[in-house]
């Protein structure tokens, strides 16, 4: 398959085919459909493997019968997707967006799908970058409001680096936020193959990395530094750490 032709295909950076390569050498099998990136995950000591579909296409009728062939014929028990699609929960008079939702999941359990628990949050905050500074400053909470603002004052400085030394200093300042919360983090070798395979590699492909690096500085210090994504006019934030 023409994998130049999937990226066209992918509205989401999961769905690209530097993705697809990153969990190649991470250690998934990975397929290329006409629907989509297919990681596989195998089932110790058996056989067969679970597939995961992430931030694909809307599911139709004919390719959910197509991915439920696909998966008998590569030993899938199940594939999970959690396709990258708009849902409206506005309470109320039913929108047309809640009548397309309810059209969509009438079409999941007539394909016998079921509802799973999500390996990705189930909303996120979506912010109109069109809009205009004071804009968007009017839309945040007043504590926040007040936080931006008390940092510019002291001269906190955010800006794109990503230069190794700044991809070294998130990776330290990563260690410090994980022992610091006691959360579950990916490790440094997972980090550093995603840098490798969303920000090195769409440039020697000619094409503009997905992945960029922040940070805010104070004095030269930096204080926090995260990752962002950047495709087809989103800017997705998967990963961040702070040194406080």
């Amino acid at each position: 398959m023409n994998t130049n032709y999937l990226n066209k295909l992918a509205t989401h950076p999961l769905q690209t085919t530097f993705w697809g390569e990153f969990r190649k050498e991470w250690g998934n099998e990975v397929y290329y459909t006409k629907h989509g990136l297919i990681t596989a995950h195998h089932i110790p000591f058996t056989k067969y493997k679970v597939g995961m579909l992430i931030k694909g296409l809307e599911p139709t009728k004919e390719s959910l019968k197509d991915l439920r062939n696909f998966a008998k014929e590569n030993d899938l028990i199940f594939i999970k997707m959690e396709p990258n699609i708009i849902k409206s929960k506005v309470k109320g008079q039913r929108s047309k967006l809640q009548l397309k939702n309810q059209n969509f999941l009438d079409e999941m359990k007539r394909a016998s799908c079921v509802p799973g628990k999500t390996l990705f949050t189930p909303t996120t905050f979506w912010i109109d970058l069109t809009k205009t500074e004071d804009e968007l400053m009017e839309g945040f909470h007043s504590k926040t409001r007040y936080n931006i603002r008390y940092a510019k004052r002291k001269g906190v400085e955010v800006v794109e680096d990503n230069s190794d030394e700044a991809f070294e200093k998130y990776l330290e300042l990563m260690r410090e936020t994980v022992e610091r919360q006691g959360f579950y983090a990916h490790t440094e070798k997972y980090h550093r193959l995603m840098w490798k395979h969303l920000h090195q590699s769409p440039v020697t492909s000619h094409q503009s990395p997905i992945a960029h690096l922040l940070t805010a500085k104070h004095k030269g210090e930096v204080l926090t530094a995260w990752i962002i994504f950047v495709w087809k006019d989103f800017l997705y934030y998967p990963y961040g750490a702070s040194s406080m």
